[in-house]
């Protein structure tokens, strides 16, 4: 963890979006967390070029990098994290810590589709997977040609519309909802979409599909639920996402589709 803490500890340079990233939070979001307004807005506010340092998360890290895990879970971090989040009206507990702990890490198989013969492998739950595995399951029943066309670019761009359609009415945390994962993914369904498209003309929208009769395997948090099937009303913008690959390729990712977050910071709890 060295390397984060020494640039929380001698800061980085803000470019002009990053600058106007925090600003616009500033006036929005931030303001619903004191601490986060400590840290990140000053008056005057940020501009591009500013050194941006933040002490209080290197002695967090430091923490974190001695005690382990342990420290946010059931540690003095949790504790005093769970305390600020308190007082400003969030309902966390320690307990919930300590719960999530028993539960961090879900190792659930990768989703899959055959796509003109070619095998897509993708993370399967809450991450956008599904949305392309059921996307190229529509393209599969049309003919896109050998080469790029106005036609072949439309189809796609329908074949979005539809999909994320679905995917923001019923995508939601799968070891805590009802989802219709193995639906959204099935290719039966996706011919069944494919039917929808528009083939000569744009559509501003498309009506939500039904996959639940195509949802032969029910996601993990089906037997938690009491509510079946769960429709997701309030189609939040947040989303998280967490994608690992092994040494032979390397790569990491992990996505939040807001640049700021949920905006909630909390200062440093003491002395390293």
């Amino acid at each position: 963890m060295q390397p984060a803490i020494k640039v929380a500890e001698d800061g980085f340079v803000l470019s002009t979006e990053a600058a106007s990233i925090i600003n616009s939070a500033c006036a929005g979001r931030f303001q619903q967390s004191p601490a986060s307004m400590a840290i990140y807005c000053p008056d005057p506010p940020f501009a591009p070029g500013d050194l941006f340092k933040q002490p209080d998360l290197a002695k967090s890290l430091r923490i974190l990098a001695k005690y382990g895990p342990n420290a946010i879970y059931t540690g003095e971090l949790g504790k005093k994290m769970v305390e600020y989040l308190q007082s400003i009206g969030n309902l966390i507990t320690m307990k919930d810590l300590e719960n999530w702990q028993e539960n961090l890490v879900q190792i659930s198989k990768p989703g899959h589709v055959n796509y003109r013969g070619y095998d897509v492998y993708t993370s399967a739950f809450n991450s956008g997977g599904e949305n392309l595995i059921e996307i190229l399951n529509i393209l599969k029943n049309f003919d896109l040609g050998a080469e790029r066309s106005a036609n072949s670019v439309h189809l796609m761009m329908e074949a979005y519309k539809a999909a994320f359609t679905d995917r923001f009415y019923y995508v939601a945390d799968p070891w805590t909802e009802n989802v219709p994962y193995f639906g959204l993914m099935c290719e039966e369904y996706g011919l069944e979409r494919s039917g929808v498209i528009n083939t000569t003309a744009a559509n501003p929208s498309y009506p939500v599909g039904d996959p639940w009769p195509y949802d032969t395997n029910p996601s993990p948090g089906y037997y938690l639920q009491t509510k079946y099937p769960f429709v997701r009303e309030d189609n939040a913008r947040q989303t998280s996402s967490l994608s690992v690959i092994d040494k032979t390729e390397t790569w990491w990712r992990t996505h939040i589709r807001c640049g700021i977050g949920l905006g909630v910071e909390s200062l440093f709890p003491g002395p390293a």
